[in-house]
């Protein structure tokens, strides 16, 4: 019984920290491009966090420049800001992410001819350089 326990509890353990763990590597990408923090710590800073889309950037411009919002009132209960700079580099960051996780996940050709040629298969017509 007490074994069971346990491991349920280890199991519940694990879950949370890999929702968490999204949701920190979100800061931590939004934090690293530049974005600044605002805590919604009155009534009128909650009522205007939850104006806005949840866990989506808005872009607004006051007094000719831009700036990008993102309300994250489940997580931090806060909303993070930034300039257009600050949203490029998140973008970049992100776009560079995608690219590690498909690399890690591609496929892997068991074909020695699939190698030859980058993993595309000219069939019967040959490879560009390397005819059948």
């Amino acid at each position: 019984m007490k074994i069971t326990f346990v491991l349920f509890a280890a199991t519940l353990t694990l879950a949370a920290a890999g929702c968490s763990t999204t949701a920190q590597e979100k800061q931590n990408a939004l934090a690293t491009a530049g974005f600044h923090t605002r805590l919604a710590d009155t009534p009128a800073k909650v009522a205007s966090m939850n104006a806005l889309p949840p866990k989506t950037f808005v872009r607004q411009t006051q007094k000719g420049q831009t700036f990008y919002l993102y309300a994250d009132p489940a997580g931090c209960n806060c909303i993070y800001y930034g300039t257009e700079d600050n949203y490029g580099l998140y973008q970049q960051a992100r776009y560079q992410q995608r690219m590690t996780d498909m690399a890690a996940n591609a496929p892997i050709a068991e074909d020695p001819l699939m190698l030859d040629y980058g993993g595309f298969d000219y069939g019967p017509w040959g490879g560009p350089f390397f005819p059948y």
